[in-house]
């Protein structure tokens, strides 16, 4: 019995081996000084040394196109927690790290500030850790994005969230509906017991601000390029209205050794009947 067990699962483990469960970021496109950490569970958009530029993009996709037309107005949340530490963390970062929202395929090469020469459509909001400044901005944009960010206004309450205590932060976007039509919204919540969501920044979204609604993706850059250090690491990431590319078949040789496992489990099934005398 122990043994037709034992073939029962080298069976199951052949069949199912192919689409066992991924870590986290596994999928990911990454670019530049992205790298995976801790088992895949962890992205390094920067390794605490300067000039480093580093995009990650997730592989699933949104379609605004359904999802903003629901008759309720439901909100469309993603969700992520990131960190930032390092030997530069406690001063100004330099740049800072950016959200991607983008329907174009991810550009090649990770360079620029805040890796915005990844994004070419859609909307980013950079984020400077160490100030606690958050800023939308449209693909596209000309102005020079750190003198951007280092002169916009400190939204109420942001100064709250301690981006760079070592611990992880929660944050979350949002399109919701407001005063008539859709914005995206950033927001933070310090992990700290009894913390509340402090909102970052808003933008409204237009018609243009996508090329297509019906595939919109969420990505994330950063950059050291004005000399500091720090590691800007994304640690988890869930968005509950995402759709994710299909799982892959398994390979006509790991079905093929699936049903000799299973031909072995008949086989010596059937010898051990013979030899009890059945």
């Amino acid at each position: 019995m122990r043994f037709a067990m034992s073939s029962v699962l080298v069976s199951v483990a052949l069949l199912g081996g192919a689409s066992a469960q991924a870590a986290t970021f596994s999928n990911w496109d990454l670019d530049g000084s992205a790298a995976l950490i801790e088992g895949g569970n962890t992205v390094r958009l920067t390794a605490n040394q300067s000039s480093q530029v580093g995009v990650t993009w997730g592989p699933g996709s949104l379609n605004l196109s359904n999802l903003l037309a629901r008759e309720e107005k439901k909100p469309v949340e993603v969700f992520f927690d990131f960190r930032v530490t390092g030997t530069g963390a406690q001063s100004s970062w330099g740049d800072g790290f950016a959200v991607f929202v983008s329907s174009q395929a991810p550009v090649g090469t990770a360079s620029g500030a805040f890796g915005l020469n990844a994004f070419d459509d859609g909307m980013a909001f950079l984020i400077d850790p160490a100030a606690n400044k958050a800023l939308s901005r449209q693909a596209g944009a000309s102005s020079d994005p750190v003198a951007a960010l280092a002169a916009s206004k400190l939204k109420f309450g942001a100064d709250k969230v301690n981006m760079l205590d070592s611990m992880l932060v929660h944050a979350k976007l949002q399109f919701i509906w407001k005063d008539k039509g859709w914005a995206l919204n950033l927001s933070m919540d310090d992990s700290r017991p009894g913390e509340a969501w402090r909102t970052f920044a808003t933008s409204t979204v237009s018609q243009s601000t996508f090329s297509d609604w019906s595939d919109v993706r969420i990505g994330f850059g950063a950059s050291t390029l004005g000399g500091e250090r720090a590691n800007f690491d994304i640690l988890s990431f869930s968005a509950p209205d995402m759709r994710y590319p299909a799982a892959p078949v398994p390979e006509a040789s790991t079905m093929a050794l699936a049903v000799v496992g299973l031909g072995v489990l008949a086989w010596s099934a059937r010898r051990r009947r013979a030899a009890a005398g059945h």
